[in-house]
């Protein structure tokens, strides 16, 4: 598990540029950061293409009576509804995250489990924007009845968040045989 903590191995042995690391345009592909985005992506797709070909709107079907329904709803909201029919401003806010996060990507060689937490904003950005702008609002499903419904997006966006703010506590460790970080403290007289 605290494989997901270390850096990717950038350098070689000799501290130039590994050249037997995958690039895309010259920078650093992040492979697992594609990987998760495009899942994440696809399952949200497919699993609010199945919600709205078997549901009509507002239909509820308890999975488990009371705890969990799945409930076919549209947000034209932002976050929990809130601001109803004002979603459109998420679309602008979404593609600055989008191209935020790329561009950290290629400057950066963030460890795998950063590559993982960008992976889950960006897929889940990018399911609900196409929503927004092939509908006009956001498919829901999911309805614990005590919370707003929400879909497979809106939870990768939410493990995202607090992924990356639990790794503002604890920390990101070096790749195994790599030194740990300088520390700038003033030499030792």
């Amino acid at each position: 598990m605290f494989w997901l903590f270390y850096r990717a191995d950038t350098r070689s042995a000799s501290g130039g540029a590994n050249p037997f690391r995958p690039r895309l345009w010259g920078y650093p592909l992040g492979g697992m950061f594609w990987l998760i985005a495009a899942l994440v992506f696809v399952v949200d797709q497919a699993s609010k293409y199945w919600v709205t070909s078997a549901l009509n709107t507002f239909q509820s079907v308890p999975v488990i009576p009371g705890v969990l329904h799945l409930t076919r709803t549209h947000n034209t909201g932002i976050a929990f509804g809130l601001m109803d029919g004002k979603g459109w401003i998420t679309i602008p806010l979404s593609l600055l995250v989008m191209g935020g996060i790329v561009v950290y990507l290629r400057r950066a060689q963030p460890s795998r489990f950063v590559q993982v937490m960008l992976g889950l904003l960006f897929g889940g950005a990018a399911g609900n924007l196409i929503d927004r702008l092939r509908y006009g609002y956001v498919v829901d499903m999911f309805d614990l009845l005590v919370w707003p419904v929400f879909n497979v997006a809106d939870i990768a966006i939410t493990v995202a968040l607090l992924g990356l703010v639990l790794l503002q506590f604890i920390g990101a460790h070096p790749a195994p045989g790599e030194p740990p970080a300088e520390s700038e403290e003033a030499p030792s007289r």
